[in-house]
């Protein structure tokens, strides 16, 4: 599900959600994965999980990738994951060798119980900074019954490694 492809030159990586069962359903599972071509989408490689959770606990969803436009070493697959609580972070899995393997998924922005971010996109500028915008969903505040969105952003000047707060 969610389809996502990036093309740098003859490089395109493409990532999806894979999923057994429901979401958040007892014995299912929930994946991001990503794959390679280096001849413009020719041909494949395999495809390789950078996240795969227990989907009774986790939902991966809105996964979305970037190739660094100013070194396209560097390729980032962004999305948010989803737990019973109504919580989900933004979570990262970064490669620095043109998508060939990956760095284990990580938390870059946690909005906080009872919040989540969705529609993650990762884009670079040409001072060589990369930007992460979505949208931060939640209650309102005194209105509990009623959700409040943000667009953000979060940048990050070392290609991936940390990240500054968020701006709205």
């Amino acid at each position: 599900s969610d389809p996502w492809v990036a093309v740098s030159g003859p490089t395109v990586i493409q990532v999806g959600i894979a999923f057994t069962g429901g979401s958040l359903a007892p014995g299912s599972r929930s994946a991001v994965l990503a794959s390679r071509s280096v001849d413009g989408g020719n041909s494949w490689g395999a495809a390789v999980p950078l996240a795969d959770d227990d989907g009774s606990l986790f939902f991966n969803d809105k996964e979305t990738a970037t190739i660094d436009s100013t070194n396209p070493r560097f390729v980032y697959a962004v999305w948010d994951r989803l737990d019973t609580n109504d919580h989900g972070p933004t979570r990262l899995a970064r490669s620095s060798d043109g998508g060939v393997s990956w760095s284990p998924a990580t938390t870059i922005y946690d909005p906080g119980a009872g919040r989540q971010t969705i529609g993650n996109v990762a884009v670079t500028t040409p001072d060589g900074v990369v930007h992460v915008f979505f949208t931060e969903l939640g209650p309102a505040p005194g209105n509990p019954d009623r959700t409040e969105g943000h667009l953000a952003i979060i940048r990050s000047t070392d290609k991936g490694l940390s990240w500054s707060a968020p701006t709205r």
